[in-house]
């Protein structure tokens, strides 16, 4: 038997000085050592363990299983179930039945599968400075202090990965190659704010998320972000920008200085109407509003169309182009002073048509036709010339002087 059950060698066969050696017990030893060597581990490596490898605990700086030429990197026994991977003297990665754990970052070229949590070294700190190296903090969470531009991260190993915190306000300074942030620009941390980066080697990295302590989006296309553009008000829902407010049951509150702009478009523009419906018609130029089954225009105080002056002529037949587009549902027809007559002075005006929509008052006892059409007003006069009632009051008179009055027509839509 080669060794004991400690792995100790005891030669079989002893001799006393002085007395002659049998060649059997003599050979007997011979192979009992023969058969101990060739049990023994090579150190080329033709031969490999029949039985456990049975190492010492070690200590972080000498491991049980170490190297020739790093003697303070290896495997280490911490303790009853727990093994850990030490690196120039210190533990590295431990694992035990509950848990695996990582004093300093770690590489893998393949996904690691674990049964347990895997607890990472506590958060690292750095300064932000134009070159910010995450890498060299010895964490995968790394908290960033300081308020100074961030140009580049550093260079790390691709696959390297930090979360990142920051407490004060650095601007990230977007780099198509070497800093990719979401919405390809410059994004401005505030305290709080979070991001996760992951480096792609030859000091490249590329932001995959960064979430405000806000709440807000970090960047939305179209829109500038400045941490209070666009939040929620924490009063029933309701949003604001800046200036503006829409509350949580659709009304708008906006500051006295400021307007509402509404669609715009042409007649062919129109969308298909629902009650209630507002827009600017640039045909038009009007506002118009949907109701009771069609667009109608919104009614102002002042004349779209205003003719020329017009001679007062017996049986006069005038055709005058509004050019609106449509067919105006509001008309006024006056006679105007050119010169004083019956009390009134030059360019008073005295209605000749009379209706509760125009608010006007006729002093007509004679004839006046008005007609319209989407392209023309059509105006007729009797065959005589109009009456007038003198402007203090008294029974209307025949104009007697034609040109001391012409014909002004009003329309709107």
């Amino acid at each position: 038997m080669p060794r004991n059950g400690s792995g100790t060698y005891i030669v079989p066969n002893t001799f006393t000085p002085g007395t002659v050696i049998s060649s059997s017990t003599m050979n007997a030893n011979f192979s009992d050592a023969g058969q101990a060597i060739t049990d023994s581990l090579a150190r080329d490596g033709q031969g490999g363990m029949l039985g456990q490898f049975k190492a010492s605990d070690g200590t972080n700086g000498a491991p049980g299983i170490s190297f020739v030429s790093d003697t303070d990197t290896g495997i280490r026994r911490v303790g009853t179930g727990e093994v850990a991977f030490v690196a120039d003297g210190a533990d590295v990665l431990t694992y035990s039945p509950t848990a695996v754990g990582a004093a300093q970052p770690f590489m893998a070229a393949e996904a690691i599968s674990a049964a347990k949590q895997v607890n990472f070294a506590a958060a690292g700190s750095i300064v932000a400075a134009a070159t910010t190296d995450l890498g060299s903090v010895a964490s995968n969470t790394v908290t960033v202090t300081g308020n100074t531009t961030i140009t580049s991260l550093g260079t790390a190993a691709a696959g390297v990965e930090r979360w990142v915190r920051f407490t004060g306000t650095p601007t990230l300074t977007y780099n198509a190659t070497s800093l990719i942030l979401p919405g390809a620009t410059n994004i401005t941390a505030a305290a709080g704010d979070i991001a996760y980066f992951k480096s792609e080697g030859s000091g490249n990295w590329r932001c995959w998320a960064f979430l405000r302590g806000s709440g807000v989006p970090a960047t939305t296309p179209g829109v500038t972000v400045d941490n209070t553009a666009l939040r929620f008000n924490g009063t029933g829902g309701a949003i604001q920008t800046s200036t503006l407010v829409i509350n949580d049951d659709g009304s708008i509150t906006q500051p006295s200085a400021g307007a509402e702009t509404i669609p715009t478009g042409t007649t062919v523009q129109r969308p298909t109407g629902v009650e209630g419906m507002i827009r600017y018609n640039t045909d038009l130029d009007r506002l118009e509003y949907y109701d009771a089954g069609a667009w109608r225009v919104v009614q102002r105080r002042d004349w779209d169309f205003t003719s020329a002056e017009q001679a007062v002529t017996a049986g006069a037949e005038l055709v005058m182009p509004h050019g609106l587009g449509a067919i105006p549902t509001k008309l006024q027809i006056v006679l105007r002073c050119k010169a004083a007559n019956l009390g009134w002075a030059v360019d008073d005006e005295v209605h000749r048509i009379s209706d509760s929509a125009f608010g006007t008052t006729n002093n007509n006892t004679s004839s006046v036709g008005l007609g319209v059409d989407a392209t023309n007003i059509y105006l007729s006069t009797d065959t005589t010339l109009p009456n007038i009632a003198p402007k203090t009051g008294g029974n209307a008179t025949t104009i007697t002087v034609a040109a001391a009055w012409a014909y002004v027509v009003r329309a709107s839509l």
